[in-house]
């Protein structure tokens, strides 16, 4: 499958990309940077979204536990509180590591059978995605 990763500067206007891909940033450590971080990633995937410019939103959650279970918590309620229903997410759960991230991904783009997504990340983890 041809795959296209998409900068927001590729992106026509009305053009519509198969889905918008926020990675996890591990919460569990400096929780409250990086979950401003995440939660500023995850309203501009759902801006995507509600204005009709992506057909989902995939996320992930890193590790087990309570470190996942809060990532995916705040995650679900952001998508929840702005109307999003189930069928447009997708949860790309456990990551462990990068490789680990990506090979998981992989796998859930092939099975929407995406074509285009667009990864959205703060600066500091954007290169880790994009060594894909």
């Amino acid at each position: 499958m041809k795959l296209s990763l998409l900068r927001r500067a590729d992106i026509l206007p009305f053009r519509t990309i198969d889905a918008v891909y926020v990675p996890s940033y591990s919460v569990s450590s400096q929780e409250q940077r990086l979950t401003s971080l995440s939660m500023a990633s995850m309203m501009e995937a759902v801006w995507w979204l509600q204005s009709r410019r992506a057909k989902r939103i995939i996320y992930s959650g890193s590790y087990e536990g309570p470190t996942l279970e809060l990532d995916l918590a705040l995650r679900r309620k952001l998508v929840g509180e702005y109307g999003i229903t189930r069928d447009c997410v997708r949860e790309v759960v456990g990551i462990t590591d990068t490789k680990d991230e990506l090979i998981k991904l992989e796998a859930t783009l092939n099975d929407l059978d995406a074509h285009s997504v667009l990864l959205i990340a703060d600066e500091y983890h954007m290169p880790r995605l994009v060594r894909w």
